[in-house]
């Protein structure tokens, strides 16, 4: 069975609730959870169980965010055993185009085995074994408990292009 987590769910939540006004006069909500397959969640990718793909977004990345829009060229390069740089060809505001790279280490945290958006987060101190597709980084990471957790996350919502400079 597949759950997905969405707005839209929470509005299937709530509209199985029940309101009840016991005679004290508190207001009592009840609710009934039921699944919601991806179709009816405007087509949403359902979470697979034990698998984490939540991505967690900050104010710096949402304000970032978009350098896929107006770069190009992007690749990834592991520089130290623990720092990995992004590069790409971005356009300034000029409409002239300069290459530029960012440390991941400087945008991307690591929050239990999973990435986030997250300024000076150092992810690659506990990140490993990483790829790019399209605007999507995948590695493993460590947890908690020590494991392995294979997750990935879309660059576009951490990283944006400030007049040619990549930027968390």
């Amino acid at each position: 069975m597949q759950f997905t987590v969405a707005f839209a769910a929470l509005a299937v939540v709530f509209a199985n609730s029940a309101l009840a006004a016991p005679a004290n006069g508190t207001i009592v909500l009840s609710t009934s959870i039921a699944p919601v397959d991806a179709e009816s969640a405007g087509g949403l990718i359902p979470l697979t169980p034990g698998v984490d793909k939540r991505v967690v977004e900050t104010e710096f990345a949402k304000r970032a965010s978009g350098y896929a829009a107006s770069c190009s060229s992007v690749s990834l390069q592991g520089v130290t055993p623990r720092d990995v740089i992004m590069s790409a060809t971005c356009k300034t505001t000029s409409g002239s185009t300069v290459r530029s790279g960012v440390s991941l280490n400087s945008c991307l945290g690591n929050s239990n085995g999973g990435f986030v958006c997250k300024k000076g987060g150092n992810a690659w101190l506990s990140c490993d074994s990483f790829g790019l597709s399209g605007t999507f980084l995948s590695a493993i990471c460590s947890n908690t408990a020590g494991g392995g957790v294979s997750t990935s996350i879309d660059l576009n919502n951490c990283i944006g292009n400030s007049n040619g400079q990549l930027v968390c």
